[in-house]
């Protein structure tokens, strides 16, 4: 939110500027009227207290959209013969079920991406409306 003289802007797509802008009384029949032009809201009530705070498979999400993650799978995906080597007792062995495991997970990974987009909106807000 931005202030200047005495004047307060917002960028609406915020879901926090969202929830107060529809906690005023008055604002709230004409955006029902916008989107649902066919019916007489008479009266609403907000429902919920709060946005929601929680954001669903977020760090699924993080795996899949950071910058380090991404740069490591093109370095994988890159090199077919790559395994994975374990350290036990100071003596490092090859990982035959951890290499498969991984390949079979870098060669998912686009398609996993796709499943578990990025969240646009991380709010809810719900209304009793009477008709």
């Amino acid at each position: 939110m931005v202030r200047a003289r005495n004047q307060m802007y917002s960028i609406p797509t915020y879901d926090a500027i969202f929830k107060l802008v529809l906690s005023h009384e008055e604002i709230r029949p004409s955006f029902f009227q916008a989107f649902l032009p066919t019916l007489h809201v008479s009266s609403s009530k907000r429902i919920d207290d709060h946005m929601n705070p929680l954001k669903d498979l977020q760090i699924l999400r993080d795996l899949f959209y950071s910058e380090k993650n991404n740069e490591c799978y093109d370095l994988l995906k890159k090199d077919p013969d790559f395994s994975v080597h374990v350290k036990n007792n100071n003596k490092t062995e090859s990982c035959q079920k951890s290499t498969e495991f991984i390949r079979s997970f870098i060669n998912q990974f686009s398609d996993l991406k796709i499943a578990f987009p990025k969240v646009e909106y991380d709010g809810t807000m719900d209304f009793v409306c009477t008709l």
